[in-house]
């Protein structure tokens, strides 16, 4: 019987780790001062920082539903504030680097 890597995720060992490594770079400078499609680009290039650091550390990772994979990302509030662009702008970073991390989709990382 295989858990689901949301279930793995919830041990406590693997959680720790996760959440540790799932932790997205805190930015060294200022976003306002960027332009957006700067930033955009700055924000997809730390989440697949992040998603190759948690697909090395967890071999299930790449199996990820794109639910699991934003949970593992550590999506929140807190990352719409980091990087100050709109949710959906978010969204489509993280979209772009799942389909290039987890299903291995277009050769631009």
């Amino acid at each position: 019987m295989n858990k689901s890597l949301a279930q793995m995720s919830k041990s406590p060992d693997v959680a720790k780790r996760l959440t540790k490594r799932a932790a997205l770079p805190t930015p060294m400078h200022s976003w306002d001062q960027m332009k957006p499609r700067t930033v955009y680009e700055k924000a997809v290039q730390d989440f697949t920082e992040t998603a190759q650091q948690l697909a090395r550390l967890d071999q299930h990772f790449r199996q990820a539903s794109f639910a699991e994979f934003k949970m593992l990302m550590a999506f929140d509030d807190e990352v719409l504030k980091r990087y100050g662009l709109p949710k959906p702008i978010v969204e489509r970073a993280l979209i772009e680097v799942y389909e290039a991390v987890v299903l291995g989709y277009g050769d631009h990382f």
